[in-house]
């Protein structure tokens, strides 16, 4: 839900503007949003997603050359979104960890400035998967209903998440967001699948991005 409020709102506010690379390994998180001519890659298996995210590190070190050129410290141009739906498919075992885990550091420290975005969602919340290493690197962080309180504090330095109702449409759902010291309780925005669909199908019916 929350990964599709942000690709939602993204779609309303920067549509001309953004780009997504998307790692779906369940097919069925982020399938519908493959055909938004957004998309740069779509990756359902590990291979695939190495791939796209060193074609992200291609993109950003790209963008570094063209900022050196023009004396930037911020690039000028479009946003780029990396949204991981699982990040326990990469992180599950040591091989796959020993793989991505560089991509995803490299991109965590220095992508921001090229406006690289990498977004990364687990539903397993535990140290392997989320390495210090790899999270010290984001600078925020969401976390909805926890199953304890230690995962509470592993995702947002603080207990409380475990205490939330379990969300559904009509009672919402509760987010703590955390971007440095400063922690927030919010509303998670809910679309329904019938706007996601129209908003979908729009886009799709334009063919290119403006």
């Amino acid at each position: 839900m929350v990964v599709n409020g942000i690709i939602t709102n993204l779609l309303y506010n920067a549509p001309s503007e953004t780009g997504f690379i998307l790692s779906d390994p369940k097919r069925t998180e982020l399938i519908d949003y493959k055909r938004l001519p957004h998309v740069l890659r779509y990756a359902t298996e590990f291979s695939e997603t190495v791939a796209a995210l060193r074609y992200a590190l291609e993109v950003t070190e790209a963008r570094f050359s063209s900022m050196a050129k023009r004396h930037e410290h911020i690039y000028t141009g479009g946003d780029i979104y990396i949204i991981i739906d699982e990040l326990a498919f990469l992180m599950a075992d040591h091989d796959k960890r020993k793989a991505v885990l560089p991509l995803l550091q490299r991109l965590g420290i220095i992508a921001r400035a090229a406006r690289v975005h990498l977004v990364a969602c687990t539903q397993t919340v535990k140290a392997d998967i989320l390495p210090t290493t790899l999270t010290c690197n984001f600078d925020s962080r969401v976390a909805l209903r926890t199953s304890t309180a230690q995962q509470s504090r592993m995702l947002i330095d603080k207990a409380g998440c475990e205490t939330f109702p379990s969300p559904t449409m009509e009672h919402r759902a509760l987010c703590y967001f955390r971007v440095g010291a400063d922690l927030s309780l919010f509303n998670v925005p809910m679309y329904s699948e019938i706007e996601t669909t129209r908003l979908i199908d729009w886009w799709t019916s334009r063919k290119c991005i403006a």
